[in-house]
């Protein structure tokens, strides 16, 4: 996948070259995306409760055909809708619209192509600002407020945010009209996701999709 060299300008070489990876892989968390690189492998999309649509784990930009698991070819629309902010610019989904209603939670194999030949451009904002955070913390520019050369004070902050989650905080709309997790919730059980589901309702046994033993609090 090719990343924008503005990137490398804004951030600086040593940075870039530190941390791009490791701010790939924490952007690659926030949106449930498990692979940004561009891939023409079947996937799996899940139907949802309304039994008219399938979550795709993927952005889009082409789509060939869509089938049960045994094999029955599915009908369906699609609109490429999502651009990507580039010159010339390609349109994404991460939606099918079928033309029949389908049971909630069967899987649709779905076969296209997939992912980013280029990172987009509003997501090349956001790792922009991964990279200046992972740096500042490495930094630790991140938590100093003031300093006085003259007596040697410094002052930190104090904050319940991370470095990372206040850095992002600007671009919470973008991400969430990135992000492939919080539809994902509402395909009528339980996915096994490409990534860490951040959206589970509070009541949510971990232990529910980790396996081993439950864990049951005690009534008070």
């Amino acid at each position: 996948m090719i990343i924008d060299d503005t990137i490398r300008d804004k951030v600086g070489e040593t940075a870039y070259d530190t941390w791009k990876d490791a701010a790939l892989a924490t952007l690659s968390d926030m949106l449930c995306m498990s692979d940004f690189g561009q891939s023409i492998t079947d996937m799996t999309g899940i139907v949802s409760q309304d039994g008219e649509h399938v979550y795709l784990p993927s952005w889009y930009s082409e789509i060939w055909s869509a089938k049960t698991t045994n094999n029955t070819l599915v009908d369906y629309k699609v609109t490429y809708g999502k651009s990507d902010g580039l010159s010339p610019s390609t349109s994404y989904t991460n939606i099918l619209t079928l033309t029949s209603e389908y049971p909630a939670g069967t899987e649709i194999i779905v076969s296209g192509r997939h992912g980013f030949k280029k990172l987009p451009a509003p997501l090349a904002n956001i790792l922009t600002a991964i990279i200046q955070a992972d740096q500042s913390m490495a930094d630790r520019t991140d938590s100093i407020t003031s300093k006085k050369i003259e007596d040697v004070s410094v002052s930190y902050a104090t904050s319940t945010q991370t470095t990372i989650e206040r850095a992002i905080s600007p671009f919470k709309a973008l991400i969430d009209s990135w992000n492939l997790c919080l539809i994902q919730s509402d395909t009528g059980g339980i996915l096994d996701m490409p990534a860490p589901h951040h959206e589970l309702p509070w009541w949510f046994n971990p232990q529910d999709y980790l396996g081993d033993d439950y864990a049951y609090g005690i009534a008070m």
